[in-house]
């Protein structure tokens, strides 16, 4: 495999990282609220949810540019 097939897959394997920490930290907020859904939080609550999936959002945009711009790099060198 190429070194760029090892860069792919890190990201993945980074981003999968991210999504399962973040989806945690958003399972953790709704248990402590005791609440069956995100729909029943708090507003304050649910502004720290809408956070976390904005940051879960930015992260998939960026590991995807990254591999965009690693697979240019890659043709053109």
């Amino acid at each position: 495999m190429s070194s760029l097939s090892y860069f792919f897959i890190a990201l993945i394997v980074l981003w999968i990282v991210i999504l399962l920490s973040i989806r945690r930290k958003i399972a953790k907020i709704v248990s402590d609220a005791q609440v069956e859904s995100v729909d029943k939080l708090s507003p304050g609550d649910r502004k720290q949810v809408k956070k976390l999936n904005f940051v879960l959002f930015v992260s998939f945009c960026g590991i995807v540019s990254l591999m965009i711009i690693g697979f240019f790099i890659h043709q053109m060198g």
